[in-house]
């Protein structure tokens, strides 16, 4: 079983841009430890729901009997922007434990008309590795328990992108070249392929005039091509612009105006990442690229998050803000996350969910919001 993802709605996108940008630091208001023993639980997605509310998705091991015997599950916490741990609960999937087994790359988002959206792939383990039988989405309600399980896809897709769109659709990329929608019911809105290069592990955001902006790897049938492809696309998945950046990963994250910026690893070696981030225009003119210093070894974690000020730049423990002139405002060091990083954005501040190697039952999750110098 293998979770993972964040998600930026094109409402939450739209709340962002209608602010004007200001200068800003980032008080923490406040750090709290979230736990319930002797249940294990490791923080893999996290995203903020229109009302401010932090739904926090883990991996967990439930039950008091023992590591050994504990039931493995995924569990959903939700902490509003005061601290206080709202509820928790196991997540209600209509699975077996055998079944639950066979599951990975979990994915969450806000839904516009309120709610969080789930999505995840089935997998079959087998002795030469593991292959994809479909992609399945249903509704959390904030008890935990899932809405109707429904296939949005079969196994040509390898859930990587998954967000909601401005008109309250939602968009599921993956492997083999295939973007696709369906509305908050699951039924099926547009699908697009891209095999000439094939684009596969996309990234996906909402930007702020309602168009979306993806990264994801060029490949052909033999090999990756050490490219990304960003691409800006209309909102029935017509392709306006695109434009390749010779690098291994990306990430996107939407500008001011309907830019789309881009966070890429170029990984020079196996040991080192080499990390930049662009900013493309709505006419997909770059503007300008600044090197990310704070590097780390190629293959980290990392993730760009849109802020109104500007872009939170996420690789493995360091979070560095850049305005959108390409300037560096902003730095912080989580020491706490040695086994994963989540930054999480609202309409004020962001949240930041770290789990540390010391603790052995639950995470941190802290606030910080944005104030004007």
């Amino acid at each position: 079983m293998r979770l993972s993802g964040v998600g930026l709605t094109g409402f939450v996108v739209g709340l962002l841009f209608g602010q004007q940008p200001t200068a800003i630091h980032h008080p923490f208001l406040w750090d709290r430890e979230l736990s319930l023993r002797p249940n294990l639980y490791i923080p893999e997605a996290a995203v903020v729901d229109a009302g401010g509310v932090l739904w926090v998705l883990c991996s967990a091991r439930m039950g008091n009997e023992g590591y050994d015997k504990q039931h493995v599950t995924q569990a959903i916490f939700r902490i509003d922007e005061q601290g206080n741990q709202l509820s928790t609960a196991e997540l209600g999937l209509p699975l077996s434990q055998e079944e639950r087994g066979d599951t990975s790359d979990y994915r969450i988002t806000p839904l516009r008309d309120g709610g969080i959206g789930l999505a995840f792939n089935k997998i079959r383990f087998e002795t030469r590795g593991q292959s994809y039988l479909g992609a399945f989405y249903s509704t959390l309600g904030t008890d935990g328990k899932a809405g109707p399980l429904r296939q949005v896809a079969g196994p040509e897709i390898e859930v990587s992108a998954f967000v909601g769109l401005a008109n309250g659709d939602l968009l599921l990329g993956g492997g083999l070249g295939d973007l696709l929608t369906f509305d908050p019911n699951g039924v099926s809105r547009w699908k697009k392929s891209f095999v000439q290069p094939i684009l596969e592990n996309s990234d996906a955001a909402v930007l702020s005039d309602r168009n979306i902006c993806i990264s994801a790897w060029a490949a052909t049938r033999q090999r990756l091509l050490n490219k990304i492809r960003v691409m800006r696309l209309g909102q029935q998945g017509d392709v306006l612009h695109t434009a390749d950046i010779d690098a291994l990963r990306g990430q996107v994250a939407a500008g001011p105006d309907g830019s789309c910026a881009v966070l890429y690893d170029r990984a020079p070696s196996i040991y080192k990442g080499e990390y930049y981030l662009t900013l493309f225009d709505r006419s997909f003119n770059r503007q300008w690229t600044v090197p990310v210093p704070h590097s780390s070894a190629s293959g980290a974690e990392f993730d760009l998050i849109s802020r109104a000020e500007g872009s939170l730049a996420q690789i493995g423990n360091v979070i560095v803000q850049y305005d959108w002139s390409g300037k560096e405002v902003w730095k912080d060091i989580e020491h706490l996350g040695q086994t994963r990083t989540i930054v999480a954005a609202g309409t004020d501040g962001f949240f930041i969910v770290t789990k540390d190697l010391g603790m052995n039952n639950g995470f941190h999750v802290k606030r910080a919001a944005a104030t004007k110098e």
